[in-house]
């Protein structure tokens, strides 16, 4: 991995605009300053409280199998590997979608299909279903990641790119983090299956609050209905 990267060079930024010496005109800068921190914050709000409901749950899966059908560990490996290949396969096919209703609305479309496959993952008696419902889950969460990223970078100024990639990176990391902690608190007190069973509706509904943080706060934008509304014509003609 280092001999490719080693390859790279990054493009040259463009110059920041000058910043203001005259005291009397600061506010403005300052205002900047705000504008850039709420904007960070209703970009990362999604991405965190996904993280947040994954965390108790994702990393846990193999276990869950494991407690919930005594399945052997080779049976649980073809499984992950199922849904790592669904989820590589989905992601080459969001930006079709993207391109048709614009980037947050195909963002809101996979993460509310995913739900059923959710439940049926957290709840299905039967193997088989869980097997399926596990790799569909994986790929459709997993198809809205490139296209959020690309939504967000769009967004911000290019000279605070690579400080965004940080925070959102950050943000995932201690959503996974505190969650995980979480599910092992919550599972020793309760035993391991409600434990799980109350952490995967808990998972519902933070993907239900991160959904409705994406349609509420940029999946209305003029940028996304103009982007949707130009798909649809670039197919049309």
């Amino acid at each position: 991995a280092i001999l490719p990267l080693s390859l790279l060079r990054p493009a040259p930024l463009p110059p920041a605009a000058p910043r203001q010496t005259n005291p009397g005109t600061l506010m403005p800068d300052r205002r900047v300053t705000g504008a850039m921190a709420r904007l960070f914050f209703w970009l990362l709000l999604p991405n965190f409280v996904i993280a947040f409901g994954a965390g108790p749950v994702i990393p846990f899966l193999n276990l869950y199998l494991k407690g919930k059908f005594g399945i052997p560990f080779e049976v649980i490996g073809a499984v992950f590997a199922w849904s790592s290949i669904a989820s590589g396969v989905a992601v080459l096919l969001q930006p079709v979608l993207a391109t048709r209703v614009g980037m947050i609305r195909s963002v809101v479309i996979v993460q509310a299909a995913s739900l059923p496959f959710l439940l049926g993952l957290g709840f299905a008696p039967w193997f088989w279903v869980v097997t399926i419902a596990l790799g569909i889950r994986a790929a459709l969460m997993n198809m809205g990641n490139p296209v959020y990223q690309a939504f967000c970078m769009e967004r911000v100024p290019p000279r605070l790119r690579a400080t965004f990639a940080g925070f959102l990176e950050a943000t995932w990391s201690v959503g996974w983090g505190v969650g995980a902690w979480a599910s092992g608190w919550l599972r020793q007190r309760l035993g391991a299956v409600a434990g799980f069973n109350l952490l995967f509706t808990a998972m519902v509904g933070f993907y239900i609050v991160s959904i409705a943080v994406l349609w509420v706060v940029w999946g209305r934008t003029r940028e996304e209905r103009n982007s949707a509304e130009a798909g649809v014509v670039s197919k049309t003609e």
